[in-house]
């Protein structure tokens, strides 16, 4: 009695073991048939098609050489422009198609070694990052879903990229006038065969799956109140989970606060963070996420204009939260347009203070934006008043002469402005020094 009980659970333990992994070891056969067999029988597959059909348009060309004999007779018959012209494109297609297939193959061979390597090396990568830390069950069957979503997106590519073994000869032909999918409709009769296959191997693999798993049923049943116990845990674990979460979004959005303080001012983390709608709550959100790129942004561009740069920022941002942010499509919008707006308004006011009533005028015709008048390209702005700097220190008195008479002959156009200045410049440091010259950047 005791020997046939042991032997009765045995045979229990391996009948749920077996019933428990038929069916992922029936998915990775299916999957390591494709990989290991149909994949790389893939482009010898597709090669046989269009070895066919080459060699069908060659019978088909026998076939009808006599009738193109023939419309030789007619009067515009004997070139490539007259009745027998498709003929030529025919035998040109014959002579050029299997040459074309040929570096078709070995473009095929080099983009699939390249973007096959890229795939091997990111795809595992991005999928675990999309399942997180799973454990158990969980990681077993995301094991199964990897490897299978692997081999189907290397089965697609195979076959896309070695299509170009007749996508080449066909598209060739068909500019040149040759016409017709000759190749790749055999070609892609072979692919449709492949399909078939996995198709074949997928079915196969679902109806054992199937039958296992209505054999398992009653164990299933059986496993209910375990399976409870343990959604029962897990939910646990989960409110574990988020309540940790908060309290890390809670001291994150405090260093952000702090590092807002320190970038604007006292106080100004606050203002900000609420005038951009981030709160600790939702603060690892991707949408928070966007907003803190567009802010971090803000703050690089204002960072070399000092304090009341920083405080016209959060001035301006509090003004349009409260208006809703109207002018706007989103609070990052908003974050973008102020901090531009308000550089390129620091760097009028320094143009004017350096070079004088001019000084804005230039700014804008170099680096003014065709979309929106009151912004500035930023780098190029800083890169003008930087080379006119230059010119002013090297003209001396006679710069705001040259200067005045470059806006007065050429209003508005900041590439002739800077010409213009660059030619007095050249002049002056070649009397200065002889080997010397500027470089006008911007033509």
């Amino acid at each position: 009695m005791l020997a046939s009980g042991i032997a009765s659970t045995i045979t229990n333990v391996l009948v749920i073991i077996v019933g428990f992994l038929g069916l992922p070891i029936m998915a990775l056969a299916a999957t390591s048939f494709t990989a290991s067999y149909l994949i790389p029988m893939l482009p010898f597959m597709m090669w046989l098609g269009i070895l066919g059909g080459w060699l069908i348009a060659l019978v088909i060309a026998v076939i009808a050489a006599p009738l193109w004999a023939v419309m030789h007779l007619h009067p515009n018959g004997d070139d490539l422009t007259g009745r027998g012209g498709n003929g030529y494109m025919m035998v040109l297609g014959l002579l050029l198609r299997p040459v074309l297939a040929v570096f078709g193959f070995i473009a095929a061979i080099t983009i699939s070694s390249v973007m096959g390597e890229f795939i091997n090396k990111v795809f595992f990568q991005v999928f675990s990052f999309s399942q997180g830390d799973g454990k158990g069950l969980g990681f077993f069957i995301g094991v199964i879903a990897g490897t299978a979503i692997y081999v189907s997106i290397m089965f697609s590519f195979i076959k896309k990229t070695f299509s170009l073994m007749h996508v080449i000869p066909d598209e060739l032909m068909r500019w040149i006038g040759g016409g017709g999918d000759q190749l790749g409709h055999y070609a892609g009769k072979m692919g449709e065969g492949s399909q078939g296959a996995v198709g074949a191997v997928a079915a196969f693999t679902a109806g054992r799956g199937l039958s296992q798993n209505m054999n398992n049923t009653g164990r299933q049943l059986q496993d209910a109140g375990k399976q409870f116990k343990a959604d029962k845990k897990n939910q646990e674990n989960e409110l574990k989970g988020k309540k940790f979460q908060g309290l890390k979004n809670e001291k994150e959005f405090g260093e952000l606060k702090k590092q807002l303080d320190s970038k604007f001012g006292a106080g100004s983390g606050e203002k900000i963070a609420t005038a951009m709608g981030i709160d600790a709550g939702n603060f690892d959100s991707f949408e928070n996420q966007e907003k803190l790129f567009s802010l971090n942004n803000a703050m690089e561009t204002l960072e070399p204009y000092g304090p009341e740069a920083a405080n016209a920022f959060v001035e301006a941002m509090e003004q349009s939260a409260a208006e809703g942010h109207s002018h706007f499509t989103s609070p990052k919008e908003a974050a973008s347009f102020h901090s531009q707006n308000i550089a390129s308004n620091v760097i009028r006011l320094q143009a004017d203070s350096q070079f004088g009533e001019g000084g804005r005028s230039y700014i804008q015709a170099v680096a003014g934006r065709s979309e929106d008048p009151n912004l500035l390209d930023i780098g190029k702005a800083n890169k003008a008043i930087s080379d006119l700097g230059k010119a002013q220190s090297t003209l001396g008195a006679n710069f705001q002469n040259v200067f005045n008479e470059a806006l007065k002959n050429h209003p508005d156009n900041g590439e002739r402005i800077s010409s213009h200045i660059a030619s007095e410049y050249n002049k002056v440091k070649k009397e200065k020094d002889p080997v010397a010259e500027i470089k006008d950047d911007n033509n």
